[in-house]
């Protein structure tokens, strides 16, 4: 079972985030109204709910893509990108 295999990198990292996003917009839009908790939620949920399970995806296509150029560890290839990610988030807010 060889067929697509960039598809199956694309979807393998969407579906995680996008689930834990999800759960997280639950618990922001039940402790804001509840609590009183000022958060702002445009800002701190709906960037990540855009951008993140995609940049794993794509994240995951690259490691696809570059697997018979040059073998670099799964755990290094994915622990890259959350810094990648957190650098970008640091420089826009």
């Amino acid at each position: 079972m060889n067929t697509h295999p960039y598809l199956r990198a694309y979807m393998a990292g969407t579906v995680v985030p996008s689930l834990a996003l999800l759960v997280a917009l639950t618990v922001f839009i039940v402790t804001r109204p509840v609590l009183q908790v000022p958060i702002p939620l445009e800002r701190v949920i709906i960037f990540p709910m855009a951008l993140v399970p995609n940049a794993f995806g794509l994240w995951n296509i690259l490691y696809v893509w570059s697997r018979p150029h040059r073998h670099l560890p799964i755990g290094l290839h994915g622990a890259l990108l959350p810094v990648i990610l957190a650098s970008i988030g640091g420089t826009i807010q």
